[in-house]
């Protein structure tokens, strides 16, 4: 069984992927950020987050055994959810997410390697 630890740390890291392959659509960039993307933003977004998703699903695995994939896809779909909502509803709160994301994955990964 996973700590509430590892599951928060998985969380964020699928979330940030979902976040970044939201934002490299110019539609949401612009809905976010305020401005368009230039060509090469939206390619080293989508990098990123095929990067953090692959990474992401092998955590998962990896903690989570047999069952890791089902665990991959509930945090896909919870982090996708949230995701759209934030766009249709309130767009330049899923900055205030992405920051979130990343400080969760910096902090509780700092703290597995340093205890």
């Amino acid at each position: 069984m996973m700590s509430l630890f590892v599951t928060t740390l998985l969380f964020a890291l699928t979330g940030l992927a979902i976040n970044a392959f939201a934002l490299a659509k110019t539609g949401h960039f612009k809905d976010v950020l305020g401005k368009r993307p230039t060509q090469q933003q939206s390619q080293n977004l989508l990098y990123f987050a095929w990067i953090t998703i692959l990474l992401s699903l092998g955590a998962c695995l990896s903690t989570a055994g047999a069952y890791g994939s089902l665990v991959f896809f509930g945090f896909l779909t919870c982090t996708g959810v949230l995701a759209t909502t934030l766009l249709n509803t309130k767009p330049r709160w899923l900055k205030l997410l992405c920051a979130v994301y990343g400080t969760i994955i910096v902090v509780f990964a700092a703290l597995a390697f340093l205890g």
